[in-house]
C-alpha cells in the first residue's frame, strides 16, 4: 500500500466532510481502481473502534472525530511530551472538558505522565490568562472566551508553522469554511475602503474571523459590555460593518456589539491608512506624528552605538516609525498582536531578534509601553531588512582569478563577479593561466576558467558564468568566511572563560536563583558592577534567551569591566521556566570589546545550536574536558 495515495485519499475526503465521495471518483481522482480504494480504506479503518472513513451506498465520507485519532496515533510513533501536550490542548479547546482516565487511554500512557503533562499545560495556560479547573477525574478549560480564542490562533499558527499558510480544512474548527475565499473578501473591502495591510496582517484578520464565526455558531459569543461610540469614528469600523453584513448573509448570524468592537480592534491594529509605497524620507513627517519619528530615530541610534553598526538610513527609519507609530498604538488600546514567524526569528537569526529585544526594551523604558515577543519579532522584521540591505559584513575573502583568455572576456566575468559578492569577496589579482604560479599569487580563494592540478580547492568556473556557478561561488564564501570567522573568534572566545566560573549539576533552584548565583561570582571577581543581575533580569523578562536546550542570558551593559562566559551545565537539566535547559552561557562583553559582539554571540549560538552537540558538552565532568571537548568541535567546524 502506498503511503502518498492513502494521504491524498484522506485529504480529498478531509476537504469535503460533509460530502459523500463515491469510490469512482476518488478513483480517477488517484489514478487507481475501485477496489484499490476499497483497499486504502480497510487499512485506514484498521485497528480503531470508530472507522475513520464512514462508508455507505453514498459513497465514503470522513468521520471527524475518529480522524482524529487517527492522526494522534501516527504523531505517537515520534511521541513526546510536546506532541502530547499540544493535543490536550486541542481537545480542551474543541471538547471543553476531558477524562484524564481517556487521555490515558488515548495516548496511550500512564496516568502519572498525563498528571505531569497537565501540570505543564496549566502553567502554559497561566501566561495566556486560562486555567485547568479539576473535578475529581475530570478537567475542564476555564477562562474569557477571548483568550480561549487567542489559545485556538496560537494551535492554528502552530500548526501552519513559518509558511502560515492555512489548509481549506482546520482541525481546530468545528465548521468548514472557505477560507481563501474569506480572505479574498477581506482584501477587496480594504481596498473599497483605502486600507492597507501587509500579507501577514491579512492572515491575522482572516483567522481572527474565522474563529469568531466558528465559535458564534458554537454558541460561545463575546458577551463583554463595550462601548462602540469609541470605536465609531476609526476607519476599521466601516470596515467591519460591512463583514457583518457579509457574515449575516453567509451565516445567519448576527455580531453582538461585543463581537464588532474587537473585530474593528483586530482590523484598527493590523492596517494603515498610510501606503507605505507612496512614504519616504523626504515626506515622512506629512503623515504621521513628530514623535514617532523620534522614538524610531532614537532607538536606531542607540542600536548603532551599542551593536557597533553601519548608520541606518533615513528610509529605513521612515518606515521604521510607521511600525512605531502602529505599535503605540496597539500598545494604547492593550491589543495582543500574533506574529507566526516569532519561534523561526528567534530560533534562526538570534542576533537580528537579540537586536529587536534591545529596541523594545529601549521603548519600554522611554514610553512605558509593554511589549511582548509578538511585536518583538516584526521588529526583528524590519532590523533584518537594514542587515540584508548592508550586506552580510565587512569580512572579505581575498581572491586570484586564473583565465585562458578568449579577447579579455575575463574581465566581462569578474566584473559580474564583483557585483555580485562585492560585500564577501576582493579579487586581488587577474592573471593568465600560462603564468599563474601559487606561490607568488596566494589568496584565500582561487578562481579559474580550467583545472589547476596543483590547487586543489580552487572553484573551476564556466567560461559563461551559469546560475549554478554564482551559487557554488555563494556556497564557498559564506563557508569561508564562516571559517575566517571561527579562526579569529577561537582565541578570543577561549580567554573568556574562567575555572571560577563554570558549574556543574548544581542543586535545583529558579532561573532568577541560578542567575543570582553566576552573576554574584562575576562580581566578585570584580568583572561587572552590582547591577548587572537587574540587567540580565530585565533582558530574560523580555524575551526567554533560552532556545533548544541551552540558554544564553546577557546584556549590553556598560559597567562590564572584563569578558567573560560563565558556564553551568547539567545532564539532568535545569528549570528555565516554562522549558528546561542542560548548558546556560551567561555572556559579559565589556565596553572596549563591543565591537565583538556580535560576532561572538552568533558563533555561541552556532555552537550550541545542535542539542546533540550541547548533551555531550553538559557530560563534562570537569572544566579542563568542556573547555578541550568545546575547543575540538570549534576546530571541526573549521574543516566543515
Amino acid at each position: 500500500m502506498k503511503e502518498s495515495r492513502v494521504t491524498q485519499m484522506l485529504e480529498l475526503l478531509k476537504a469535503k466532510p460533509e460530502i459523500w465521495i463515491r469510490a469512482a471518483s476518488l478513483a480517477g481522482l488517484l489514478g487507481v481502481s475501485t477496489r484499490q480504494i476499497r483497499k486504502y480504506v480497510a487499512a485506514v479503518n484498521d485497528g480503531f473502534a470508530l472507522p475513520v472513513i464512514l462508508s455507505s451506498d453514498k459513497g465514503y465520507q470522513l468521520n471527524r472525530e475518529a480522524y482524529r485519532q487517527y492522526q494522534l496515533e501516527k504523531r505517537m510513533r515520534k511521541d513526546t511530551p510536546a506532541v502530547r501536550q499540544n493535543y490536550i490542548l486541542q481537545e480542551l479547546v474543541i471538547i471543553g472538558s476531558l477524562s484524564v482516565f481517556d487521555l490515558s487511554d488515548s495516548l496511550f500512557v500512564s496516568l502519572a505522565t498525563v498528571e505531569k503533562d497537565l501540570k505543564v499545560i496549566r502553567e502554559t495556560l497561566k501566561t495566556m490568562d486560562l486555567d485547568l479547573m479539576r473535578s475529581q477525574n475530570t478537567v475542564q478549560l476555564v477562562g474569557e472566551e477571548v483568550a480561549k480564542r487567542r489559545l485556538m490562533s496560537l494551535l492554528i499558527t502552530q500548526e501552519t508553522g513559518s509558511r502560515f499558510v492555512f489548509d481549506e480544512e482546520i482541525g481546530l474548527l468545528t465548521f468548514h469554511y472557505q477560507i481563501w475565499g474569506f480572505r479574498s473578501m477581506i482584501r477587496q473591502l480594504f481596498d473599497q475602503c483605502g486600507i492597507f495591510t501587509n500579507d501577514y496582517a491579512l492572515n491575522v484578520i482572516t483567522l481572527h474571523l474565522i474563529i469568531m464565526i466558528d465559535r458564534i455558531r458554537g454558541g460561545h459569543s463575546l458577551e463583554d459590555s463595550v462601548d462602540l461610540n469609541k470605536i465609531a469614528e476609526l476607519p476599521g469600523y466601516s470596515v467591519a460593518l460591512k463583514i457583518a453584513n457579509y457574515l449575516q448573509q453567509e451565516f445567519g448570524k448576527e455580531l453582538n456589539e461585543a463581537e464588532l468592537y474587537h473585530l474593528t480592534l483586530v482590523i484598527v491594529n493590523n492596517t494603515t491608512q498610510l501606503d507605505p509605497a507612496k512614504i519616504n524620507a523626504g515626506n515622512i513627517q506629512e503623515f504621521i506624528e513628530e514623535q514617532y519619528l523620534l522614538q524610531a530615530r532614537n532607538a536606531v541610534r542607540e542600536v548603532e552605538d551599542h551593536y557597533c553598526l553601519e548608520s541606518f538610513s533615513e528610509e529605513f527609519i521612515a518606515k521604521f516609525a510607521i511600525h512605531i507609530q502602529n505599535l503605540f498604538y496597539r500598545a494604547e488600546h492593550q491589543y495582543k498582536i500574533n506574529n507566526p514567524l516569532t519561534a523561526e526569528i528567534k530560533m534562526s537569526y538570534p542576533l537580528i531578534y537579540d537586536i529587536a529585544v534591545f529596541i523594545a526594551q529601549y521603548l519600554s523604558k522611554s514610553a512605558n509601553l509593554e511589549i511582548n515577543e509578538h511585536e518583538i519579532a516584526y521588529i526583528a522584521l524590519h532590523i533584518g531588512s537594514y542587515f540584508e540591505n548592508n550586506g552580510k559584513g565587512k569580512m572579505k575573502i581575498s581572491g586570484c582569478f586564473v583565465y585562458a583568455d578568449y579577447y579579455e572576456q575575463y574581465t566581462q566575468i569578474i566584473s559580474k563577479i564583483r557585483r555580485q559578492f562585492d560585500d564577501q569577496l576582493m579579487i586581488q589579482t587577474a592573471v593568465s593561466i600560462n603564468d599563474y604560479d601559487p606561490q607568488r599569487y596566494p589568496a584565500e580563494l582561487t578562481l579559474t576558467m580550467a583545472e589547476l592540478p596543483d590547487v586543489p580547492n580552487a572553484l573551476v568556473l564556466h567560461p559563461f558564468l551559469t546560475a549554478g556557478d554564482i551559487q557554488a561561488l555563494g556556497d564557498r564564501l559564506d563557508k569561508l568566511i564562516k571559517r575566517k570567522q571561527i579562526q579569529r573568534l577561537k582565541s578570543q572566545l577561549m580567554e573568556f572563560f574562567n575555572p571560577s566560573l563554570f558549574y556543574k549539576e548544581l542543586p535545583a533552584m529558579s532561573k532568577a536563583d541560578l542567575l543570582r548565583k553566576m552573576c554574584d561570582e562575576v562580581e566578585r571577581l570584580d568583572y561587572c558592577s552590582s547591577t548587572f543581575y537587574t540587567e540580565v533580569m530585565a533582558r530574560e523578562m523580555m524575551s526567554s534567551t533560552a532556545f533548544n536546550t541551552v540558554a544564553i542570558p546577557h546584556t549590553l551593559s556598560k559597567e562590564i569591566q572584563h569578558n567573560f562566559i560563565s558556564i553551568a551545565i547539567s545532564e539532568k537539566g535545569m528549570n528555565w521556566e516554562p522549558q528546561t535547559v542542560h548548558l546556560v552561557a551567561l555572556l559579559g562583553v565589556s565596553e572596549a570589546s563591543r565591537h565583538l559582539f556580535s560576532e561572538i554571540f552568533d558563533q555561541l549560538v552556532e555552537i550550541f545550536s545542535e542539542p546533540q552537540e550541547v548533551a555531550e558538552l553538559a557530560a563534562s565532568v570537569s572544566f579542563d574536558q568542556f573547555i578541550a571537548l568545546l575547543s575540538l568541535k570549534m576546530s571541526c567546524e573549521l574543516k566543515e
